[in-house]
């Protein structure tokens, strides 16, 4: 199952002014997200789907509205994000602060001692302070493995810095004794996924991914986490 950046913790009534802008923000910087909406069909249970997204995310971003103080299913996710930080003893939780400051540290003494953001502190600078909290490492050469015994699709996860958005980026990829090489342009986007297939071979060559201008990039099975993918199953080489 694959894990996510951030967990967004919110009151459902702060969805349009909050928590759409800034998942399209995550989304243009290619920042992973577990956001409820998304991922909770209908019939599932609620409670065991949101503990499997707070367990699957590095952090839980909290929005800190008077929506959210007044409701109690938010609060329990909070609170479960802040015993395991507790437990674990690294930053979990990372708030944004949207109501009344005297608000929210009576109702939640513990996070006055935490550096929060503000919302009204700009959209692209808290995501720009998330990018960094992520530890992004850009680089021109990657190596990844997929598991042996998994057959199907599979992808290539490109993340390019903000400066190099409009440039062509070059990538070749040595996967056994198969080699491609093509071109592509991010457009306005900031991210994209290769997409390709693995066979049923039981096998797990790793796979040399070079791209210059330098990315930021993941590899993965199954569907790609980009709207925006571009097929790279046909025009591979046999070199030896």
């Amino acid at each position: 199952m694959d894990t996510r950046d951030v967990f967004i913790c919110h009151a459902r009534k702060d969805k349009s002014n909050y928590v759409h802008p800034f998942v399209a923000a995550l989304k243009s910087h290619g920042i992973t997200f577990w956001v409820d909406e998304a991922e909770i069909n209908w019939g599932e249970r609620i409670t065991r789907k949101i503990n499997e997204g707070l367990s699957l995310s590095r952090f839980v971003i909290v929005f800190l509205t008077q929506s959210f103080l007044d409701r109690n299913w938010p609060q329990a996710e909070l609170e479960s994000a802040l015993n395991l930080e507790t437990s674990t003893g690294e930053v979990v939780v990372l708030p944004i602060l949207i109501a009344a400051e005297e608000v929210v540290f009576n109702q939640y003494p513990l996070l006055r001692d935490k550096l929060f953001l503000r919302w009204e502190d700009d959209l692209d600078v808290i995501v720009t302070k998330l990018v960094e909290l992520l530890g992004r490492e850009f680089k021109h050469q990657w190596i990844y493995c997929h598991p042996a015994a998994y057959a199907g699709k599979v992808w290539i996860r490109v993340l390019t810095k903000p400066e190099n958005n409009k440039a062509f980026h070059e990538y070749a990829i040595r996967w056994g004794p198969w080699e491609k090489k093509g071109k592509f342009s991010f457009g306005r986007r900031k991210c994209l996924s290769l997409e390709h297939t693995k066979g049923d071979d039981k096998l797990s060559m790793p796979i040399f991914f070079t791209i210059s201008p330098e990315c930021y990039v993941t590899f993965g099975q199954g569907e790609p986490l980009d709207d925006y993918t571009i097929d790279i199953n046909f025009g591979w080489l046999r070199v030896e």
